[in-house]
């Protein structure tokens, strides 16, 4: 009896350690916290979370004037749920999203919960509330202060800059890498404010179909977050006296003259909150990322920069009216990006060594075989 109660102490003991170990393993792995781009998020009525207002394109087309960002706060209504895992097309079939990417994750061991987390949350607030919301979101979920690795995926490198830069002395980042982020900004958001255009996924023609396009200049024009991806990088930005005249460059946030005139044609244009605060606010946030674009990141975070230029659609400048703004506006494509993303603004301030070259467009611009080697090997 005594023989077999030692045994049992020792099989009890060994079944510990095992367990013990198991878990000391599975903490000793860094956790990887996942950041989508703008869009890449569902957003749901707060008072009914399971009604979706963002996620699919029959319900974007829908309900896309609930998408307007009240002036006031206090009087938004939808909240994010989750990120895009899956995405439904206007015929009805659905396509992977961010599923594509968890995958990847999962390939190489991590658990959703565990040590894989997913920030969701909404794209049109500004990326400085964002950055905030993301503070809390790790301290919720017991990450502050831990070392742990971003991966961001287009505007997501935006919020996590901030991040890093503002909170630098109460986290431990150790990688954060950026796939296909906008650094300096994308002319997609020009044409959006200007011309309507969307930027996340659903087909300008589809968008207008579900309302005037009077509702979809107003809609982005709520959005703080479309100011803040305007291009800021050197050759962006152009404009022609008349027809025949040469093209001369100008900057749209440097110039006092042309961004009130930018201010008054979105007034004309949509009739929304483009008050001379308001302005004055979404251009002091532009130049403050700008800024915090430019510093160098903390000691002990590591950068990686996913970067394509397989999109010869890409559009790297956009030629405004003889007043800087106006109509014309429309973009002029370069063989340099990833059809969203131009390669300069997507590569920042990078070490050309950080970089990784990925063949996919923006919005895969993680689905490359190719790369995740070297990630695998950096998240280790």
């Amino acid at each position: 009896m005594k023989l077999m109660a030692m045994l049992r102490a020792a099989l009890v003991g060994f079944v510990a350690t095992v367990a013990w170990g198991a878990g000391a393993g599975a903490q000793e792995r860094v956790p990887v916290v996942f950041i989508p781009g703008i869009g890449g998020s569902l957003l749901a009525d707060q008072a009914t979370p399971n009604k979706i207002v963002f996620g699919s394109v029959k319900q974007s087309m829908d309900q896309f004037a609930k998408l307007e960002l009240p002036a006031d706060r206090a009087k938004n209504r939808l909240v994010a749920t989750d990120i895009l895992r899956q995405a439904q097309r206007a015929r009805g079939d659905s396509v992977d999203q961010y599923n594509l990417l968890m995958a990847r994750f999962a390939k190489l061991g991590y658990r959703e919960g565990v040590d894989l987390f997913t920030f969701a949350y909404d794209w049109r607030l500004s990326n400085f509330e964002t950055a905030e919301s993301l503070r809390r979101f790790l301290a919720a979920k017991n990450l502050a202060g831990r070392p742990i690795d971003i991966v961001a995926h287009s505007m997501g490198g935006l919020v996590t800059t901030i991040y890093l830069q503002k909170y630098a002395t109460e986290q431990r980042v150790r990688n954060f890498v950026a796939m296909g982020t906008p650094f300096y900004g994308a002319v997609k958001s020009i044409r959006a404010l200007a011309e309507g255009f969307a930027v996340f996924g659903i087909e300008n023609y589809l968008v207008v179909s579900a309302g005037s396009e009077g509702t979809v200049y107003k809609v982005f024009a709520s959005m703080d977050s479309i100011y803040e991806l305007m291009p800021t990088y050197g050759d962006c930005c152009y404009t022609r006296a008349s027809e025949s005249a040469p093209l001369q460059e100008f900057s749209l946030t440097s110039s006092d003259l042309v961004w009130n005139r930018f201010g008054l044609f979105l007034k004309e244009k949509s009739g929304a909150p483009t008050n001379p605060a308001y302005m004055a606010r979404m251009r002091a946030n532009i130049a403050e990322l700008r800024r915090l674009v430019d510093l160098p990141l903390p000691a002990n975070v590591r950068l990686q920069v996913v970067v394509s230029e397989a999109a010869e659609s890409t559009m790297i400048q956009f030629l405004g009216a003889k007043r800087g703004i106006g109509k014309p506006v429309w973009g002029i494509g370069k063989f340099a990006g990833d059809g969203t993303v131009p390669k300069i603004s997507a590569m920042g301030r990078a070490d050309p060594a950080s970089v990784i070259w990925s063949r996919q467009e923006h919005g895969l611009i993680f689905e490359d075989d190719q790369i995740w080697p070297r990630l695998a090997a950096l998240l280790r």
